[in-house]
């Protein structure tokens, strides 16, 4: 499938990436082999390219730019994907041309597929094009030619035996299909837009009603009048979906004082204001003021004793647990004064221990290194050799305050120094 020299081309960009440690072989390498080659040398020419100018221009951006495989690294070298695609490509060009072998050519030609690479920014810059290459591959145009060289490379390239009309006809088959899909891309488009354009509407009949339908809201209320202020708002929310259920209305609720104002005005211009006191439901909640007094409507009325029978089951639930949470906090205090008992008994034992060292520096150093390793829960191995050389000394310099020190350890022995002093004077003998 690959021509003999072409293999042997792609055979030596590897080999040259590989002794260089380079971890991709890029389509600049490609087009760095390809410069090797006499095929695509002599094209490259033709078109006006400088390969010498080209090649040490690959050269310097391969060595900048592809990264280096780490030492030790046995990683193989790797082809990029745009490497791949560009072989690829050659592949179906030879196949779609009817012909046999892969050629430098038909790689030179392929490359040019990769529009984003250094490699065809460098071709560029020489002003070296694919069509240049194809016109010369095709006709043997080479670039800045005279009309009587493209005659005669126009008379060499016609092939009697070729049928140009049955091409022809191919062809416009093909621009009829692809236009047929573009009038259906084109009825898509249109019907997209008119698509939007219903929405845009529906948007705005929504942005309409959302407005005729606003609710505004001027209300600060009271600590003491929470609660019933927000039994009010449901009461008016009750009215609203009652009274005006497929309605468009609009409605403003504020706060005047001590009474809530609902303000309900509807399409046609009628107008209901209907007004409660807070106080007044705030008796209600309470249990000063009958429901039957505030409201006249049964229905209404039923529905205010319901959240009062829920709001009291609320109220009584919320004492039984603050009761739990009281009694809690007692059993804590309790704790915490046993605790303090117990911190001071332990300190007033440290501080006659203290009293018997009297000023002996070494003997205090220790009570102070007890006392700074008291709250940790374990200790290093340098920790507990320091701990017991330090009872060691005390042991031997004042025995009294040894005695002090393990009636305070016996006190606090749950924690690990302590523990550790009672086991150092237990093996002393002491205990």
């Amino acid at each position: 499938m690959l021509s003999e020299e072409l293999e042997s081309n792609l055979n030596r960009v590897y080999k040259y990436a590989s002794e260089h440690r380079h971890q991709h072989v890029t389509v600049e390498h490609l087009l760095y082999g390809l410069t090797f080659t006499e095929a695509a040398t002599e094209t490259l020419e033709a078109c006006g390219g400088n390969v010498e100018e080209l090649r040490t221009c690959l050269e310097s951006f391969i060595k900048e730019s592809v990264p280096i495989l780490p030492s030790g690294n046995k990683a193989e070298t790797q082809p990029t994907l745009g490497f791949q695609r560009v072989l690829q490509r050659s592949v179906f060009r030879v196949q779609s041309l009817g012909e046999k072998e892969v050629a430098a050519t038909h790689v030179l030609v392929s490359l040019f597929g990769e529009q984003e690479s250094k490699a065809v920014y460098m071709l560029h810059k020489q002003n070296v094009h694919r069509l240049d290459v194809v016109n010369y591959l095709s006709h043997g145009i080479e670039k800045n030619v005279s009309e009587e060289d493209l005659d005669t490379a126009f008379e060499k390239g016609y092939d009697e035996k070729f049928d140009y009309k049955n091409l022809l006809r191919l062809k416009d088959k093909e621009l009829k299909s692809q236009k047929h899909t573009n009038d259906k891309l084109e009825l898509k488009i249109k019907d997209s837009s008119q698509l939007i354009e219903a929405l845009k509407s529906e948007i705005g009949e929504l942005k309409s009603t959302k407005s005729e339908n606003k609710i505004i809201r001027s209300i600060n209320f009271k600590p003491e009048h929470r609660q019933a202020g927000l039994s009010i708002l449901s009461y008016f929310s009750e009215i609203i979906a009652q009274k005006y259920p497929d309605k468009t209305i609009s409605v403003s609720i504020e706060q005047i004082e001590k009474t809530v104002r609902l303000t309900i005005v509807t399409a046609d211009g009628d107008k209901e204001i209907i007004e409660e006191a807070l106080e007044a439901y705030g008796k209600v909640i309470i249990g000063d003021l009958s429901p039957e007094k505030l409201l006249a409507n049964a229905v209404y009325l039923a529905q205010l004793e319901h959240k009062l029978e829920l709001a009291h089951v609320e109220i009584r639930s919320c004492e039984r647990l603050l009761k739990i949470k009281d009694d809690s906090i007692l059993d804590l205090k309790e704790s915490f004064q046993v605790l303090v008992c117990i911190n001071k008994n332990n300190q007033q034992a440290l501080d006659n221990a203290i009293g018997k060292i009297g000023d002996n520096k070494e003997v205090l150093a220790v009570i102070d290194l007890i006392k700074s390793l008291e709250k940790n829960e374990s200790l290093t191995e340098k920790e507990i050799d320091c701990v017991e050389d330090a009872i060691k000394i005390v042991y031997k310099e004042s025995p009294g305050a040894a005695q002090e020190i393990r009636d305070y350890c016996i006190s606090v022995s749950s924690s690990m120094v302590g523990s550790v002093v009672l086991n150092t004077l237990r093996n002393l003998g002491f205990i």
